[in-house]
Formats: structure tokens, sequence, C-alpha cells
């Protein structure tokens, strides 16, 4: 007797593994939606970028040469095009970066499924940035954080996927969204390296991903740099350095008002006291469960990513930056 072949499974593959995402991100887009219809006029500053955006959209000023400009130009543009199609108006201005935050759920749990393989694990760091209280603050606005953020998440995804010179592409979109946002280079390279390094690795596999990924952002800094070039009076850089840069470290009598200050704005992570002790429980549980268990590659990025936290509160707290609350967002 012959056996009988083996039966094929015709029966469709479950749906979870996509809904879910999709359900997250949704969500998070609609939330983000709402807020363009809440009745808050522009910050000082946000009015100043929505100014400057339509010197491009209807004055065709394209250098931007006769405003004094201390940021670089994608953001700019990208609102300058949003006036061109639903005209000068403040939803105009607020709706990019609507839509740059909605999108970002969804970089973010591509980059949480790649880092750690887990469904889980990205479904969590989704639904805490959909529903954080903090960014759907700063979703409906003009700010350039909202943009950098993306484009770090995009570049910590596709170092993370081994793609290291659109990585270093989208490296060069952060600088020309928000020029020290570059601050996050090294976590971009240290995921990336974390998550695809092997056993078979020499110096050189490593050495020709950097190289990779430094061309491509130099060479994005490079015409971002001949755009300022070309334009006048002043360069953006040189502008917003003297601007926005102290200089200097923070005096004995500010260290705990700047501590307090920058506590008091964690706090809208969540919007809750409760949930943020929760939060940093779970956190240090998390580190120290993945420390028992030994080296492994979840616990290495796990340690980069809160390390690189600590950092980054720790660079805002003791340099003698403003302590405003958008500088919490990349």
């Amino acid at each position: 007797m012959t056996a009988s072949p083996r039966p094929v499974n015709t029966s469709p593959k479950p749906r979870a593994p996509v809904l879910l995402p999709a359900f997250i991100v949704l969500i998070g887009l609609a939330l983000r939606l709402i807020m363009l219809g809440q009745d808050v006029r522009f910050h000082p500053d946000e009015a100043l970028f929505a100014a400057q955006a339509r010197l491009i959209s209807h004055q065709g000023d394209m250098l931007l040469r006769t405003t004094d400009l201390d940021k670089p130009p994608l953001t700019f543009y990208i609102t300058a095009l949003s006036f061109r199609v639903w005209g000068s108006t403040e939803f105009a201005a607020r709706l990019p970066n609507v839509l740059f935050s909605g999108l970002s759920v969804a970089v973010l749990f591509a980059l949480a499924r790649t880092l750690y393989h887990d469904p889980q694990i990205a479904a969590a760091a989704a639904l805490l940035y959909a529903f954080s209280p903090y960014d759907l603050a700063f979703a409906a606005t003009t700010f350039t954080d909202i943009q950098a953020t993306f484009w770090i998440l995009i570049a910590c995804l596709w170092a993370a996927q081994d793609r290291w010179r659109w990585a270093g592409i989208a490296g060069a979109l952060i600088f020309a969204a928000k020029s020290n946002a570059l601050l996050f280079v090294p976590l971009i390279l240290a995921l990336g390296i974390t998550r695809q390094a092997h056993s078979e690795w020499t110096w050189k596999d490593i050495t020709r991903r950097l190289l990779a990924f430094a061309g491509a952002l130099a060479a994005g800094i490079a015409l971002v740099i001949g755009w300022d070039i070309s334009r006048s009076p002043r360069s953006f850089l040189d502008l917003g350095y003297t601007r926005n840069y102290p200089g200097r470290l923070i005096r004995s009598d500010e260290v705990g008002t700047r501590l307090e200050a920058w506590t008091r704005w964690l706090e809208t992570v969540t919007g809750s006291p409760v949930l943020n002790g929760l939060l940093i429980v779970a956190v240090i549980v998390w580190l120290a469960w993945g420390l028992w268990r030994g080296r492994s590659r979840s616990a290495a990025l796990d340690a980069q990513i809160a390390g690189f936290g600590l950092a980054f509160l720790a660079w805002h707290w003791l340099i003698a930056f403003n302590t405003y609350v958008r500088y919490l967002h990349p």
C-alpha cells in the first residue's frame, strides 16, 4: 500500500500578529488627529516656524534668506508643502507633525520587534508611545522635535535591520530636521551593531558597516551645510548655537531647581505619578532580570537603551540648557 499524501493545511493564518499593531497604530493616529481639534493657539516659537514656512510656500523665499534662521530647513519645507495643499492655516501647519507622530508608533513597533523578536514587547512599546500624554501634547504642534524623533526611530530600525547606508540617510534627515538630535547617533550605532553582531564577525565587518553609515550621513550633512552656505545673512548653525547653547555647566545653586524642573516634566510621560512609578519599577526589575539571565543580546540592548536614556537626561540637567518640556523630545 502506498501512503496517502500528507494533507495540506489550507486554514487561514492567524490575523492577530497583523491586526494588533494595526489597531495600536490606528488608535494612536486617531488620538493625534483629535488633538488637531483642540482650541489652542500657537506658542510664539510655533508661530515663528509657521511664518518661516509660509515664506517658502507663498513668497517664494526657497532659501529663507529674509529671516534669521536657527533651525535646519527640512521641517519648514514640509510645513510649506502642507500650506500649499491645505492653505495657510493652523491646521495645515500642525498636520505634518500629527502624521509623523502617528507613523512613529508604527516605526517603534517595528523597531522593538526587530530588536527583541518578541511581538508582546513590540506591542507594549507601541502602546506606551501611542497613549503617552507627553507625545500627544506635542503631536499637534509645529515644533521640530516630532519629525526628528521619527527619523531617529527610522535610523535605529534600519541599523537594526543591517541596512547601514539607509540608516545613514535617515541620520542625515535627523540633522536636516533638528541638528542637535545627532546626539542619538551613538545609540543608533550601538543598537544596530548589538542586534546584528555574531561570533563570526571581525573588525572588518564592523568597520564596513560604520563606513556605510558614516558616508551616507556625511553626504547628507554636506548637502544641508551647502544649502546653509548658499543663503545669507547668517548660518542657521551659527545662530542656533548662539541662541540655544549655554556653553557652561550648571552652578551649585541650580542643581536642585533644575532636577525638580526636569522631574516635573518627566511626569508627563504617562500623565500619572503612580503610573510613572510603576513604569520605573518595571524597568528596574526588567534590567535586573536581564542581568540575572547572564550575557544575552536582549540584556545588552536593554542596558544600552536605559544607559543612553540616563545620559540624555543628565546632559540636559547638568548643562545649563533651558528647562523646556519639549527638550525631552529628541
